[in-house]
């Protein structure tokens, strides 16, 4: 895009505070459908939705971060923010990003599928 005068901004947005709270993820009873292949973790799933909203910050708050990064974006095309999003950002920049990765796989039980599913073609 820079041949044609357009900047571009990459957002990596953390945490923003949204309407869905723990209780009503609850009574909106949430649930993988039973064809699902992540269905042995779902228990994952079901902790991981309402938790992003713990230590959130408003939608308010972001959209403020957002305007003051967009109309200050002159040396990086790369805007960080929300909960937990300079911590990214710090880990990404000065330690192994495959950390991301690790932190991910066992959040989400990701190494607990892959050990199902490997289980299971074994046994074919």
């Amino acid at each position: 895009m820079y041949p044609f005068n357009v900047k571009v901004l990459n957002f990596v947005t953390g945490g923003v505070r949204t309407n869905l709270s723990p209780k009503m993820i609850k009574n909106l009873d949430l649930r993988l459908p039973d064809t699902s292949r992540y269905l042995p973790i779902e228990g994952y799933y079901k902790k991981r939705t309402g938790y992003s909203n713990a230590n959130a910050i408003s939608p308010e708050e972001y959209a403020r971060q957002v305007v003051r990064a967009v109309d200050s974006a002159w040396r990086s095309g790369w805007i960080w923010r929300g909960y937990f999003a300079f911590a990214a950002w710090f880990l990404s920049t000065f330690f192994w990003r495959g950390i991301f990765d690790r932190f991910m796989i066992r959040t989400f039980g990701l190494g607990t599928l892959k050990k199902i599913l490997d289980e299971k073609r074994k046994m074919k």
